[in-house]
């Protein structure tokens, strides 16, 4: 017998008022209660739902019901179909299983009647009665169940993921900024010394790759963290920017000062093609610029020690420099100067200038600090907080 974590007894055939303003027809299935097992003995990650419902008496024998489970909108994991074998209308049962991880959040349960699943008498029985199975809605009526929605997980398992994924938050910052400090130390060196372009290319190639296999991981994060992902996407977003900021930076910003010095052009070195690699960003990237997208990923993270910093959109505002004050020594190439870029698209990212919204509490752990601004390269000393 399942111990349940969670029991929330639903009304039956909610407010229709309620209920008519997110769908145009009544839902066939009533939905009475929902069980969410505790974590699953030798996975801890995966739950199991009972749904107990009712369905009108009227409806045949061999009818299917897909029943899915929606996290606040997007499904999660794949629907269950049930079919209806008996005589039994009430108080029925269907256990859902997803394999994805059921992170903390709000819940509510889908059904849906797959026209092309049905038998012939079944199909007869839907498209028969219009009012009830609107031929519009067809193939398959789907119906959310957004009134009976519950809540899965604890304010325990909620602090505990936000720290899960502040630790890989902040893993792929100090990888971020390690290569933008790696790339800068090498390339001051060129440019204060001689040029040997195999050298600078095998660097470069090795530099990218490592870059592309920090990225690559970001990237497959939703798949393996759906759950996760779709909390804290905003701030995964955040880090692929920092990411390409700093691939923006290296490769085509610093690298292009450095060949200047030598009489060189991008073009002309040939960089290699790295598989994963991205340094798209549009706009100008200096190191006050990174000091801004560091400081955004960090009052979202933890919004209530930004705001005790003064407000997160003052403490934006302290390390995100004027419009256009730095110069070629931070990184900043004025239109039509950097080599092979289009001219005109350096200009300040709007994007780092948002006041990112209050989103939840800091763990008591350890984060590095902000970059430095006076050195053109990146910190990623740690201070550990009292209790950490």
């Amino acid at each position: 017998m399942i111990t349940t974590l969670v029991v929330l007894a639903l009304t039956c055939f909610p407010d229709p008022g309620q209920e008519k303003a997110k769908a145009p027809f009544e839902p066939q299935v009533e939905i009475l209660k929902v069980e969410v097992s505790p974590p699953l003995p030798g996975n801890p990650r995966r739950r199991t739902l009972t749904v107990t419902f009712n369905v009108p008496p009227d409806f045949p024998r061999g009818i299917k019901i897909n029943f899915e489970l929606l996290r606040q909108g997007p499904a999660v994991g794949k629907p269950v179909q049930f079919t209806l074998e008996n005589e039994i209308r009430k108080n029925i049962k269907v256990i859902l299983g997803p394999n994805e991880r059921l992170t903390a959040d709000k819940y509510c349960i889908s059904t849906s009647f797959p026209l092309a699943d049905q038998s012939p008498e079944v199909r007869k029985f839907l498209e028969g009665r219009p009012q009830r199975f609107p031929p519009e809605y067809a193939p398959s009526w789907d119906y959310a169940h957004m009134t009976q929605e519950f809540v899965v997980g604890t304010p325990e398992d909620e602090a505990a993921e936000l720290e899960e994924f502040a630790r890989f938050a902040e893993a792929n910052m100090e990888k971020i900024l390690d290569l933008n400090n790696q790339g800068m130390d090498e390339l001051e060196k060129v440019k204060q010394g001689s040029l040997d372009q195999e050298a600078l290319k095998k660097f470069m190639a090795g530099w990218m790759g490592g870059m592309a296999e920090v990225q690559q991981k970001m990237i497959a994060y939703p798949d393996s963290e759906p759950g996760l992902y779709f909390k804290f996407q905003r701030i995964h977003q955040e880090l692929l920017e920092l990411a390409r900021m700093v691939s923006r930076r290296i490769t085509r910003i610093e690298l292009g000062n450095v060949l200047r010095k030598h009489n060189l052009t991008l073009t002309a070195l040939r960089l290699p093609t790295v598989a994963g690699f991205d340094p798209n960003y549009r706009f100008r990237v200096a190191a006050s610029d990174l000091e801004v997208r560091y400081a955004k990923i960090s009052a979202l993270l933890y919004p209530e020690e930004a705001a005790q910093e003064g407000g997160e959109e003052k403490g934006l505002e302290k390390t995100s420099g004027k419009e256009g004050s730095e110069n070629t020594s931070e990184g900043a190439i004025p239109p039509g100067k950097e080599d092979d870029e289009p001219a005109g698209d350096v200009k300040k990212d709007p994007a780092t200038s948002d006041a990112p919204p209050a989103q939840a509490k800091k763990p008591e752990k350890t984060k590095p600090k902000k970059p430095q601004k006076s050195s053109g390269k990146t910190s990623k000393k740690s201070s550990a907080k009292e209790g950490a």
